[in-house]
Formats: C-alpha cells, sequence, structure tokens
C-alpha cells in the first residue's frame, strides 16, 4: 500500500461526495418544483 494509490482513493472520494451533494441538489431542485406545482394547482382549482 503506497501513498500514491492512498491519493487516488482520497480523490475517488472527494469525487464521489461532489457528485453525490450534486445529485441531492439536482433531486432538491426537481422535488422544490414539484412542489410548487402542486401548490400552484391546488391555488388554481381550490379557489
Amino acid at each position: 500500500f503506497n501513498e500514491n494509490s492512498f491519493e487516488k482513493t482520497e480523490k475517488n472520494v472527494r469525487r464521489l461526495i461532489v457528485l453525490s451533494e450534486s445529485m441531492s441538489g439536482i433531486l432538491e431542485l426537481q422535488l422544490g418544483d414539484f412542489l410548487l406545482d402542486l401548490i400552484t394547482f391546488y391555488n388554481y382549482f381550490g379557489t
């Protein structure tokens, strides 16, 4: 186990973290849009 492979592992872990954060960010955006549409829908038909 040399230092080079450790650095590679660290980079991969960081990449995974960034990827998962951006994925959850995208999911939150989509969920937010969905909730906004739902609220608009209810307001439109609720009146």
